[in-house]
């Protein structure tokens, strides 16, 4: 089983739903760290990201993007 991303305080801090995704399970670790780095919780530089292709030079921009799709999944 991959190690979960987010630490119990990071979990608080996050919307409900985002909250309850990540406890159920629902999400990729990839997709978690994804919503890490645009909450806040991680620098791009810190986090090793293979997502989609896109290796570890993610913009700002593709980071929302990204986030928007993980939450319109999530629904």
């Amino acid at each position: 089983m991959a190690k979960k991303v987010f630490t119990e305080a990071e979990l608080a801090g996050l919307p409900a739903r985002v909250r309850r995704a990540i406890q159920d399970g629902e999400l990729t670790v990839e997709e978690e760290k994804v919503l890490r780095m645009c909450y806040g919780f991680a620098e791009t530089d810190d986090v090793e990201l293979e997502f989609g292709g896109q290796g570890d030079d993610l913009t700002r921009a593709r980071l929302a993007q990204m986030e928007r799709e993980i939450l319109m999944r999530m629904r």
